[in-house]
């Protein structure tokens, strides 16, 4: 399982998100113009869990991965610039 920490982590650090904190934390990527074109949502009470394998399948859609690639990003086996090239596959402006 995939502890919630490490997501953030990843999300914020390795993917280049940005994390806007409301009721949940919701994190965002940018394009190369500015435009959010990424969102998910980690709730606040899940810090220090595991995630499960159904919200983590749910996140890996929002971020337009599957989940091999997901866990490769969290093991630091997909870097930022590799994430960057599968969304500009995907017509993605990054």
């Amino acid at each position: 399982m995939i502890q919630t920490q490490k997501l953030r982590s990843t999300l914020e650090n390795k993917l280049g998100f940005s994390k806007l904190t409301k009721k949940h934390e919701n994190y965002k990527l940018q394009d190369r113009n500015g435009n959010f074109i990424i969102h998910t949502i980690i709730s606040k009470g899940a810090s220090g869990k595991d995630i499960n394998k159904g919200i983590l399948s749910a996140i890996s859609r929002q971020l337009q991965l599957n989940s091999q690639q997901l866990e490769s990003a969290i093991k630091c086996t997909l870097s930022r610039e590799d994430y960057y090239d599968l969304l500009r596959k995907k017509g993605y402006n990054m």
